[in-house]
Order: structure tokens, then sequence, then C-alpha cells
């Protein structure tokens, strides 16, 4: 984000309303109060660098919510967020919602609600570690073993952890003889493939 703002010319009020109703609220959370970009490049420098007790900066991870805020489903935590919004008291809003607090950024921004804007989206890890599809036999049937992750490079060698094997069955498609009555278990499941 940081990265971004330092490219882009963006609207306070639009970037924190795309953040608000654009994203899944994960576990892992992290608020900040800023009045201006400036203000919010300067937080995320200070985030960025290791500085700790940062002004107007909330971080948890919602699992751990703090003995102060009240339980999600309760009427008490709705009510009091209802008037933070009211009163606009953004510090305490982050607070809550670094806590676990569910919170409809919309009223904040009533009556003249921002714009979402094309920012990034969260920066997961880029790296893939796919390997190739091994074909072979088990037990007479055919199969496609995909490995997954359980990559190690080892002086230039890859070696493949075989406990992170998965196989999967190669289908191979078979006529049903309607003149024969077949009967199988509840439990089989049959997929049909066709037109007719």
């Amino acid at each position: 984000m940081r990265a971004y703002l330092e490219k882009h010319e963006v609207e306070l009020a639009d970037f924190a309303f795309t953040l608000q109703v654009g994203r899944d609220a994960m576990p892992e959370r992290l608020a900040l109060v800023a009045s201006s970009v400036e203000d919010l490049k300067q937080k995320f420098e200070e985030i960025l660098g290791g500085a700790g007790g940062t002004e107007d900066v909330w971080r948890n991870n919602a699992r751990n919510r703090g003995a102060k805020v009240p339980a999600a489903d309760d009427a008490l935590e709705e009510s009091l967020i209802r008037e933070f919004i009211e009163r606009k008291e953004l510090s305490r809003l982050a607070e809550l919602w670094v806590n676990g607090a569910k919170i409809d950024w919309r009223l904040l921004h009533e009556p003249d609600v921002p714009r979402r804007i094309s920012i990034p989206t969260y920066p997961f890890a880029r790296e893939r570690y796919w390997v190739p599809n091994i074909e072979g036999k088990i037990h007479g049937r055919e199969t496609k073993a995909i490995l997954q992750g359980g990559v190690d490079q080892r002086a230039g060698q890859e070696e493949v952890k075989a406990s992170l094997e998965t196989f999967v069955p190669v289908w191979n498609p078979a006529r049903l003889e309607t003149s024969k009555r077949i009967v199988l278990p509840e439990s089989t499941k049959i997929l049909l493939l066709g037109s007719d």
C-alpha cells in the first residue's frame, strides 16, 4: 500500500472506503487513523520501519479479542459502534475493529458515500511450487499424482516428500448396458455425461 501511494494520487476517503468495504475482514488486522494521504504514508513508513507504539495505529488478531470488547453478537457492541459512528470517534472504532468487531463502514460515510477505487489486493506469496504430474498405476488403476508443496531444493536437486502426494483417478468412459438390471448400493456415486 505504501508503494502504491507513492506512485498514485488518491483521495483519502476513497482509499479508506475501498479498504473498509472492498476487502474481506481477515483475522490479522491493522487499523490506522490518518488525516491526510501524507499522514498515512508516514504511518506506513513507521510501521514498516518497526516503530512500536505509533500513534493512531492499532494492530491485533481478531481471534485474540480484548477483554474490554463485548461479544460480537452482543447488542451492546452494536449500539456502541453506532454511537462511535455518529460521533466520528475513529480511534474507538479502529480499536473495536482490530479486536474482532463487525462494523458496517458504510454508515460512517453517510450521506456522501465515497467511491471504491482500484488499489492493490492482499500481497499473498507469488512464488509457485508446482511439480509436474506423475502418471502410474496403483492396484491396477491408472492414476495421476498431483504433488503439492513438499519440494526441497538442496544442492540443486528437488526431492519430493511422498507423504504429500495426492492421487487422482483417471476416468475412462464406459457404455452402460441398458438390457441388464444393475443394482448398486445407496452410497454409490454415479456421474452421467452425455446429451441423450
